[in-house]
């Protein structure tokens, strides 16, 4: 289901349905300055296919349709599937060292596996405590999509909730701030270690510190969470990702360094071959849309850092947030220069923004969580062809999906989310635009943050290889600024403290004996949405969504 989000076919399908040229006729003219340059398969060409699919009240299933729709659904669901192959490798890779040697907790896989354990003397589903977390998390749920729907039903806040800047210094560097207390994020942050959710907090309070500083040495008026203004946050969570990335790779370097000796098992064989070839395919695509290969391979290399990075937070954290701090577009604009490219090279790199923009919904945090899983099911070689296939079918059913909807009510329709739809391409098309409007020079302030967070990240590194038992994640510093963490700092506070607490006066007995209740609030904290959005989905009506508004 990944592949049909964010970006993935989310991003891809209205700019195949070439709403830029769409747009380029009403309300964004400018764009046709470099209309010219995108590769005509990149996007339908025929002006009557784009007006159906925008406006809608139309069938997909035409022949003149299909036929317009045919080249630039293939080229990018190739694109698409060698990315998804590329990191389905690069899980392989590292598979062994989270998995087997460092042991990570993979909190996600605990109520699913609890679940399926039917075989466990006595299952932790079957136990008192288990329902109760259901029944609580469940229960206000469901008062809550009352209130929705009735809103004389008393609401219990548990979304955030959001305080209005002070007005007095050195307070107003604050900005404002939230605090939520969603029932399954703080379940999951019961699960984690300790280090991993103080620090996820920790490191959020530390960022608003920097915020009150830089405002009272008055390097900025705005308070709060503003990333394109100092200590610019997002750009040293960027230098962190990469450093944390490499530091990952090259911690299961022995593991791919023994793919190729004939002892290695079959599996890492066969990963190493695949990486190959998906980066084969990936370059080959890149030299047809003519981009440049070095920056086709400085878009892999972050993009494969990156992922690496989002499936270490999910192992190790659980996050409810998986997202880079900078797209990879961003990011490559840090390290190399774009000024030097041509206008066609930076229109089509540009394209490849929708494949890049945070990494949103990325695959590899899914493949090594199910690779873990398959350990405890003795299923190991399996889960590879599951991947694959699992790969290929959303691909497929993703594009086709949002095709069927935007002919049906058209991408300007009221009827669809304008987000998706209108918005989120445009990204590429506005970062096009800057490039070719000349604005490649990255300020100086920008370039000091990046290279400080990698620095940040690598001795937090240090630190915690040196001395056993130091409290602080270089993966909290990692996603301290992102604008997520913001609602998600106090339910891992919550967290920690309850687990602190739990392991001071009661002991590893006693956190263990409350496990069942924490599994459980995951558990009713989404069944009953789902059931709302069941009732949602009959109705025609929208309900109640949980997380994150």
């Amino acid at each position: 289901t990944a592949l049909a989000g964010e970006s993935w076919a989310v991003h891809i399908v209205p700019s195949l349905l070439n709403t830029a040229a769409y747009q380029a006729e009403t309300a964004r003219p400018e764009w046709a300055a470099w209309m010219g340059d995108t590769p005509s398969w990149f996007a339908v060409q025929d002006p009557e296919v784009i007006r159906l699919a925008h406006r809608g009240n139309a069938s997909l299933y035409q022949g003149f349709v299909l036929r317009a729709l045919a080249v630039p659904v293939l080229a990018w669901s190739v694109l698409m599937l060698a990315l998804a192959l590329f990191t389905q490798c690069l899980a392989q890779l590292v598979r062994r060292q989270w998995i087997q040697r460092e042991r990570l907790s993979f909190p996600l896989i605990h109520l699913p596996m609890t679940l399926v354990a039917l075989d466990a003397p006595r299952p932790w589903w079957r136990t008192r405590l288990f329902w109760a977390g259901v029944t609580v998390a469940g229960i206000i749920q469901l008062i809550n999509g009352l209130n929705y729907l009735v809103p004389n039903v008393p609401y219990i806040p548990v979304k955030w909730i959001q305080f209005p800047p002070a007005s007095d210094r050195p307070w107003s560097g604050l900005g404002r701030f939230q605090i939520a207390f969603y029932p399954f994020v703080i379940a999951i942050g019961f699960m984690v270690p300790l280090e991993v959710s103080f620090s996820m907090w920790f490191f959020f309070w530390l960022g608003r510190v920097q915020d009150m500083v830089v405002t009272i040495l008055g390097h900025r008026s705005v308070g709060g969470h503003a990333p394109s203004l100092p200590p610019y946050h997002l750009h040293q969570a960027a230098g962190a990702f990469l450093v944390l990335g490499a530091a990952f790779l090259w911690r299961s370097r022995h593991e791919i360094a023994g793919i190729w000796r004939k002892a290695a098992e079959p599996t890492g064989r066969r990963a190493g071959w695949a990486l190959i070839g998906s980066v084969g395919v990936i370059l080959a695509w890149a030299y047809l849309a003519r981009i440049p290969l070095p920056l086709a391979t400085l878009f892999l290399v972050i993009y494969g850092l990156f992922a690496i990075v989002l499936g270490r937070l999910i192992a190790e954290s659980g996050s409810a947030m998986s997202m880079s701090p900078l797209g990879v577009h961003e990011t490559a604009a840090l390290l190399t220069n774009l000024g030097t490219q041509t206008q066609q090279s930076l229109v089509a790199f540009g394209w490849w923004h929708h494949l890049g923009e945070r990494l949103s919904d990325n695959l590899l945090p899914h493949q090594v969580t199910g690779m873990r899983m398959a350990e405890d099911v003795s299923a190991g070689r399996r889960v590879q062809l599951f991947l694959a296939v699992g790969a290929v079918v959303g691909v497929l059913t993703g594009i086709w999906a949002l095709l069927h909807i935007y002919f049906k009510y058209g991408i300007m329709s009221a009827e669809v989310r304008d987000w998706p739809a209108r918005w989120a391409p445009q990204y590429a098309y506005g970062l096009i635009q800057n490039w070719l409007r000349g604005q490649t020079e990255i300020p100086r302030e920008k370039l000091i943050a990046f290279v400080a967070g990698g620095g940040v990240s690598a001795l937090l590194l240090w630190l915690r290889q040196a001395y056993l038992g130091w409290p602080l994640h270089p993966i909290g510093y990692a996603v301290a600024g992102h604008f997520a963490m913001q609602q998600l700092w106090c339910p891992f506070f919550v967290a920690w403290l309850v687990k602190l607490l739990t392991m001071r006066f009661g002991g590893i007995r006693t956190y263990r004996a409350l496990l069942p209740f924490f599994l459980g609030a995951i558990l009713g904290d989404y069944l009953v949405p789902m059931g709302w959005a069941v009732v949602g989905l009959l109705s025609g009506q929208q309900m109640y969504l949980s997380y994150p508004h």
